[in-house]
């Protein structure tokens, strides 16, 4: 391969090229066996070496001279000895530094020469032929042209070849440092510090500073005009090799153009290569050559591929020290991942204008199926990181994102597309990264959430609902953590091991529910608002059991939300209160269950949305359930071995000694209630219940009165004396009062309905039902509840209410409001206030549980009604006459047994009094007619 001769006769016959091959050999010997002794002749014969490549001298004169400093090269231990001696020796002249120069002068040569196209041609084929085992040779009638370019060739082979050995010579040198300690290798389990002090580290680290930038210009050069696939692999190796051992030697200058240098070849854009600047660019830089449009025919061709798969190699290789080098990789990935994305790209052996489905579909698809895989993998890879690598990655990361937000709200077209694009590929991999370091999250968890609230702070719609979209992914992956599942793993070991693992999930698990609160808090945009409770109501249905934590930092922000005038914010925040309610209390830490209890009432006092406010009240008897449980265990057991009635209620000291008992399983899980808590939690819901029965809107103060006699109701047999004692002089008769008082104050004009369009130029108004169209009325309304409800109270506990103290005070009042309901109360009042008295008398008086004094009052009621209202003849006060007739009808036939000689005067006297009051209203009718 080295014998390119035109005429074996002629050169037979001066002996000069042969004699001179023999002089050269000779000094080559020389050079490689004693250079550390003859320092000055064998500097002597290098020098002259170097200049015999600058002479105007035969080629094979040159071709001689190239073999043997490519002899040199690629010999480590030689080129090793000569930059010590020469190139580190401040007395010597820098020999290795001007052989690298001569090469790379002789590679540039190429673009001088009228012959280029032809010379790179051969060039290739050479390296071809190379690769395959094979000597490259000329056809035996080839022009005297033709051996000319190929000897032009061969000198340049013989550069490149001579420059990739000094690459590979750092490169193994590089990697012998690493092997003997004096540096630290990159792919290490902890943070490499820069620690170059051994002799073969200096070494590397002063021939990196004297020959990069020469070896740079000569590589990029021959490879941006070569197309050989075999020439641009060699060439790839060799730019990979220095690059990686540029990051082993924390050489930053050489690495970051290195990496420049390689991403330039990465993307193919049509019509902007040739005006793309070599100028090489630092970290953070913006690269007008990674910035695709995608509406551009983006055509990736076999250099364009390796380039990208050596870019994975080094970032594999280099992924702990690359630091801020990352940001020049991370915008070559990202215009990867939009040409991958494009229906415009394809590779060069595919035609352009098949559809991306018909390139996927036959196969050919097969180098951005292998590029996005490689894509992809580099990110899951960040697991086997240092701590300190993932957190610089995830800065370039923020920071290629960072630089594209600037201008996206006020620019269109393809240069904002590009740069959405580029921030949702950076978004896209930090979740990548994260959901791949889930085991220690807790150190990048606010790197990460902490670009996505400057996301979502951005004027920009579309880079808002990606922000959005991904703190949702980041939340739920991180909840849906090993580290969140194992609850009964949590309790296992020491005490203090204990402490400690609660101490770090309350730590993470505060900090990823955080961001929730804070970004809705500290934005006024109502959609953004809107996003937080969106991924709220979702983390709570996917996640909200293995909650535990963060429970009062939810329900502030549910609670915050309850008072928003938006309607639409208000109706996602309660999305997320009705599902804790109905599916997450058995969850949530009992000392959160009041909380839970006034954010509920917040809800149902709202004014914004009715429905809310009416579910929400509706809620407020779920809870009552929910906190009863606590004492439905051992009930049975309870009535059983006392034998007590169904009306009876066990004593308070009793039931806590059988909850105790009955909810030990209970406790275990953190689900019980005890009594005291028991106790406020219930009173709180009554409060709440007591307060929404005095709103003005009727439909919720009706549902409030409703839900609290149901509750009361439906467990009131788990209740103690001095609960009841504390409902009914708390709640039900301040219930009653008031609900009297509004009846007997609120206004008596007539309402107009809701508004629904104009006719004929006049206000439409929907229709109200004359019994409903004043505020009185609908006051009327709820008293008529207050009154059932009392009723179905004392028709289930009456027996055992009539056994607490004072209750005979609280009986007179509910007599005296029954008295001043008949006679000034409308009908549909006075009416409910007899059938309170008459369902109580004649429910227990069969069972024998009626005290006689009971039934007296009700009596001495009737007898007082009758003798007050002799003179009244509307159709109401005879509907009342006569329910109060009927009620004694029924009252003597239920409690006949009862009735003693005086009781049956009384009731015989009212009787009259009635029949009385009948004929002279009959006569007076007649004497009117």
């Amino acid at each position: 391969m080295t014998s390119l001769r035109t005429n074996v006769e002629n050169e037979g016959e001066t002996g000069e090229p042969y004699f001179r091959r023999l002089v050269l050999r000779s000094v080559a010997h020389i050079i490689r066996l004693y250079s550390s002794s003859l320092i000055t002749e064998c500097e002597v014969f290098l020098s002259m070496l170097v200049k015999v490549t600058f002479l105007d001298l035969p080629l094979w004169h040159r071709i001689l001279v190239l073999e043997i400093l490519r002899g040199f090269c690629v010999e480590a231990r030689t080129l090793r000895l000569l930059f010590q001696n020469f190139d580190m020796n401040p007395k010597n002249t820098n020999v290795v530094e001007g052989m690298v120069k001569a090469l790379a002068r002789v590679v540039s040569s190429v673009q001088f020469q009228e012959t280029s196209e032809e010379s790179l041609s051969a060039v290739a084929g050479m390296f071809s032929s190379k690769a395959k085992g094979i000597e490259w040779i000329l056809d035996n009638d080839a022009s005297n042209a033709a051996v000319l370019v190929a000897s032009e060739a061969h000198s340049i082979t013989l550069a490149i070849e001579g420059l990739l050995g000094v690459v590979f010579t750092v490169a193994t040198l590089t990697d012998e440092a690493v092997d003997v300690g004096e540096l630290e290798s990159p792919r290490c389990d902890y943070d490499p510090l820069p620690k170059c002090m051994g002799e073969t580290a200096v070494l590397c680290i002063s021939m990196v500073d004297s020959l990069w930038l020469t070896i740079l210009d000569a590589l990029s050069l021959i490879l941006s005009r070569s197309q050989g696939e075999a020439i641009i692999l060699e060439i790839l190796k060799g730019y990979q090799a220095f690059t990686q051992a540029c990051g082993v030697l924390h050489a930053v200058e050489p690495l970051n153009s290195f990496l420049a240098s390689l991403c330039k070849f990465t993307i193919n854009i049509p019509n902007e290569s040739d005006r793309r600047s070599a100028v090489l660019q630092s970290p953070g830089s913006k690269r007008s050559e990674s910035l695709v449009d995608q509406k551009d025919n983006i055509v990736l061709t076999p250099k364009n591929v390796q380039a990208l798969r050596t870019l994975f190699n080094i970032a594999h290789r280099l992924h702990n020290v690359l630091g801020p080098s990352w940001v020049l990789v991370l915008e070559t990935l990202a215009a990867l991942d939009r040409a991958i994305h494009s229906p415009h790209a394809t590779t060069q052996e595919v035609s352009t204008a098949s559809s991306k489905l018909a390139r996927e579909s036959s196969g050919q698809y097969s180098d951005f199926n292998v590029l996005s895989s490689l894509n992809s993998q580099l990110f899951e890879s960040s697991a086997l990181m240092h701590i300190s690598a993932v957190k610089s990655l995830l800065s370039a990361l923020h920071q290629l994102s960072h630089q594209c937000m600037i201008g996206t709200s006020s620019s269109f077209g393809p240069t904002s597309s590009q740069k959405i694009g580029s921030i949702s590929f950076s978004v896209e991999r930090m979740i990548s990264i994260l959901v791949n370091n889930l085991h220690r999250v807790e150190p990048l968890w606010d790197q990460v959430v902490g670009h996505f609230l400057e996301l979502a702070d951005n004027s920009n719609q579309h880079l808002r609902n990606i922000a959005l979209d991904a703190l949702d992914q980041s939340i739920c992956a991180v909840l849906g953590s090993e580290k969140f599942q194992d609850s009964a793993s949590r309790q296992r070991g020491t005490s203090d091991e204990v402490e400690s693992r609660h101490g770090d999930l309350r730590s993470i698990e505060c900090a990823v529910i955080s961001p929730l609160r804070v970004l809705y808090f500290s934005t006024q945009s109502t959609d953004v608002r809107a996003g937080t409770l969106k991924i709220l109501l979702h983390v709570l249905e996917r996640c909200g059991e293995k909650l535990h934590y963060s429970w009062p930092s939810i329900l502030e922000l549910l609670r915050s939300v309850a008072d928003a005038s938006e309607k639409d914010l208000i109706t996602l925040g309660f999305q997320s209160l009705r599902f804790i309610m109905n599916d997450g209390l058995s969850s949530i830490p009992t000392d959160c269950i009041h909380e839970c209890v006034d954010v509920t009432g917040a809800y149902s006092s709202q004014k914004t949305e009715l429905n809310i406010s009416l579910t929400a009240v509706g809620l407020l008897w779920t809870t009552t359930d929910f906190i009863a449980k606590g004492l439905v265990h051992g009930i049975s057991e309870e009535k059983e071995a006392a034998n007590q009635d169904l009306c009876s209620v066990p004593k308070q000291m009793d039931g806590e000694k059988r909850e105790e008992k009955t909810l030990s399983n209970l406790d275990d899980q953190n689900h019980s209630i005890g009594m005291v808590d028991r106790d406020k939690l219930l009173f709180a819901v009554f409060s709440l219940l007591k307060k929404l029965g005095a709103d003005e809107r009727p439909e919720v103060r009706n549902s409030a009165i409703r839900t609290l006699f149901q509750t009361l109701g439906s467990h009131g047999q788990k209740l103690s004396e001095s609960m009841w004692e504390d409902c009914l002089w708390n709640y039900v008769f301040p219930m009653l009062d008031c609900a009297s008082h509004m009846a007997a104050t609120s206004s008596k004009d007539e309402w107009q309905g809701k508004e629904l369009g104009t006719r004929g130029g006049k206000a439409v108004h929907m229709l109200i039902h004359h019994s409903r169209n004043t505020a009185q009325k609908q006051w009327d309304e709820t008293l008529v509840l207050v009154l059932g409800g009392i009723a179905r109270l004392l028709r289930s506990f009456f027996p055992f209410l009539a056994n607490l103290s004072n209750f005979w005070t609280g009986w007179e009042s509910l007599l005296h409001f029954v008295k001043n309901s008949i006679l000034n109360g409308s009908k549909e009042v006075s009416l409910a206030a007899i059938n309170c008295l008459q369902t109580t008398v004649l429910s227990h008086s069969t069972k024998g549980n009626l005290p006689v004094a009971y039934l007296n009052s009700v009596l001495d009621v009737y007898e007082y009604a009758l003798q007050k209202s002799p003179n009244y003849s509307d159709n109401a006060a005879g509907k009342v006459k006569q329910e109060i007739l009927h009620g004694l009808g029924e009252l003597y036939v239920q409690a006949q047994k009862m009735f003693d000689d005086r009781m049956y005067g009384q009731l015989l006297a009212i009787i009259d009094l009635a029949v009385r009051q009948t004929m002279i209203t009959h006569d007076n009718y007649e004497i009117e007619f």
